[in-house]
């Protein structure tokens, strides 16, 4: 499974304009106006699992916070390292799924153990709000 965000050109209309926005950019607005969209997708098939949508000047983990309503228990999540947020990882966690992702280069994950294959057993501590600070979520890196 992935989650991934992009914008969609939505009709031209006073009232999508008024709702959604249109991106600005150095050379002026967009011809459209945009909807920040964040989708849950199986990675073969494509197939759209969970999918929001918000004006376009939303940030995409609004949208990765609510499409972890639909993991499972056992499901490998891909995730941009712009989703990376303590309590999304937790959340997944939670609901028992694994997350494969990069780290903001700021993180700085806790060596656990080395396992047998090379690969090693990591810990992300959450850093705020205060009463995350003695939980740890581990993983393979």
């Amino acid at each position: 499974m992935a989650i991934d965000g992009t914008t969609e050109d939505v009709p031209d209309s006073p009232a999508n304009a008024a709702y959604w926005g249109h991106h600005p950019g150095s050379r002026g607005d967009s011809a459209f106006p945009h909807a920040q969209a964040v989708y849950l997708v199986e990675c073969g098939t494509h197939v759209i699992v969970d999918a929001g949508f918000w004006p376009g000047h939303t940030s995409e983990r609004i949208g990765g916070r609510r499409v972890l309503r639909s993991l499972e228990p056992g499901m490998l999540v891909l995730w941009a390292r712009g989703f990376h947020e303590y309590h999304m990882l937790a959340e997944a966690r939670r609901r028992g799924s694994h997350v494969l992702s990069r780290l903001l280069s700021g993180v700085r994950p806790r060596l656990l153990r080395t396992l047998p294959d090379g690969s090693q057993l990591m810990a992300i501590t959450g850093s705020a709000p205060p009463r995350h600070a003695s939980r740890s979520i581990s993983w393979c890196g």
